[in-house]
C-alpha cells in the first residue's frame, strides 16, 4: 500500500470534517492549490463538488443615477448593440454599489411570447388581446405567474446576472425556463441601467406605459434618429383594405351589441354605442360617395359631417370600460 504524505492527509482531514457537517474548515495550514479546492468544497450545499451559482445574490437592483434608454428601429439593431456593449468592461465588474448595474433589451409580444396559443394568434393587437383575455383567466398563462411563482422570480434574477442582455438571450432564457421572455423583459427595465429598445418604446405612449419606462430625468438617444418623423407619422397611422366594407362591418357589429345588450347596459354605455353607431353610419356614407379621393384631416372631418362628434370623450369612454373589446367578443362568439 502506498504511503500517503501529510498533503493528502491533510486534505483527507478537510473532507471528512466536511462530511461530518461540523464547523467551518480551517485551511490555514494547507498548501494554496489543496486550500482552493477544499474551500470550493466548503461552500457547497452537499458532499458534490458544485459550479457557483447565483443562488442567495440578488443582481436584480435598482440602478444608481439616470438610466439611459437608447432606442433603434430593428430588432438586429439592438442586437448588434447589446454584441458590441459585451466587447467592453462597462458591466463587467458591475456589483451593488456599481453605476451600471444591468444592461437590457425589449421587444414586442409578437418577438418574445412562448405561448404558442397566443402567439398563433395573427396580428399583434390580436395577440395583445389574446394575452390580455388569458391572463384575465383564474388560471393564468402557464409561463407567466409573477405573484406566486418564485421560479419567475429567480429566473430574473439568472437574467440580471448575466449583466448585457439582447432579444435572443431573452427568449432563449425564458424557452429554456419555461418563464416568459416579455414580462422578463419588461420587469427588467427597473432594474436596468441601460435599456436597449426600440422607437415605439419611447415615442409611442402606450407601449411607454406599459413597459414602464420613465423619460423623467433620464438620458434619451436615438440611433438613426432622422427616421422618427416617418416612424410617428406610421404609428399614427392606419391603413384600412377596402374601408366601405370594412365600416359597414363594424356598424353591424355595434348594432349587434346594442340589441342584444342595451337594456343590461348603463346609460353611458348606451349613449357611446348610440353615437358611435350613427359617426361609422356617417363615415360609411361618405366612403360611398368619395371612394378613392384623398383629403386633409380637416376637410374630411367636415366633409364627413362627422365634426360634432367629440372624439377624445367618446374615445376614452371606450378606453376605460373595455367598450370596443366587449363589442369585439362579441362578434366572435354571436356574429
Amino acid at each position: 500500500m502506498r504511503k500517503q504524505n501529510n498533503t493528502e492527509s491533510d486534505f483527507e482531514s478537510c473532507i471528512l470534517q466536511k462530511f461530518s457537517k461540523k464547523s467551518k474548515i480551517d485551511t490555514s495550514h494547507l498548501d494554496e492549490s489543496i486550500k482552493n479546492l477544499v474551500n470550493l468544497i466548503d461552500d457547497s450545499t452537499d458532499s458534490k463538488i458544485k459550479i457557483p451559482d447565483i443562488q442567495g445574490k440578488n443582481f436584480v437592483q435598482k440602478p444608481v443615477g439616470p438610466k439611459i434608454i437608447f432606442c433603434s428601429r430593428t430588432h438586429s439593431q439592438q442586437s448588434q448593440i447589446a454584441d458590441e456593449l459585451k466587447k467592453t468592461s462597462f458591466f463587467s465588474n458591475a456589483g451593488a454599489d456599481s453605476v451600471l448595474t444591468l444592461a437590457t433589451s425589449t421587444g414586442s409580444r409578437r418577438k418574445l411570447c412562448i405561448n404558442n396559443s397566443i402567439n398563433n394568434s395573427g396580428s399583434s393587437s390580436n395577440i395583445y388581446e389574446a394575452c390580455k383575455d388569458l391572463l384575465g383567466t383564474e388560471s393564468g398563462c402557464p409561463f407567466y405567474n409573477r405573484e406566486k411563482d418564485s421560479a419567475f422570480k429567480d429566473h430574473l434574477n439568472l437574467l440580471a446576472s448575466k449583466r448585457i442582455l439582447d432579444i435572443e438571450d431573452i427568449f432563449n432564457s425564458g424557452s429554456a425556463s419555461n418563464c416568459c421572455p416579455y414580462f422578463s423583459s419588461r420587469d427588467l427595465i427597473q432594474s436596468a441601467s441601460l435599456v436597449i429598445a426600440p422607437y415605439n418604446a419611447v415615442l409611442d405612449e402606450s407601449t411607454r406605459e406599459a413597459y414602464g419606462i420613465n423619460l423623467a430625468d433620464n438620458i434619451v438617444i436615438f440611433d438613426e434618429a432622422h427616421n422618427i418623423v416617418d416612424f410617428v407619422k406610421q404609428i399614427n397611422s392606419i391603413i384600412i383594405q377596402n374601408p366601405n366594407e370594412f365600416f359597414l362591418s363594424v356598424l353591424k357589429c355595434i348594432e349587434a351589441y346594442l340589441d342584444k345588450y342595451e337594456k343590461r347596459l348603463r346609460g353611458s354605455n348606451i349613449s357611446a354605442l348610440s353615437q358611435l353607431k350613427i359617426f361609422f353610419s356617417k363615415i360609411s356614407d361618405f366612403i360611398r360617395k368619395e371612394n378613392f379621393k384623398s383629403f386633409s384631416v380637416n376637410d374630411f372631418i367636415y366633409s364627413a359631417k362627422i365634426d360634432s362628434f367629440n372624439f377624445s370623450k367618446l374615445l376614452q369612454h371606450a378606453e376605460e370600460t373595455k367598450l370596443f373589446t366587449k363589442v369585439k367578443s362579441h362578434t366572435f362568439m354571436y356574429l
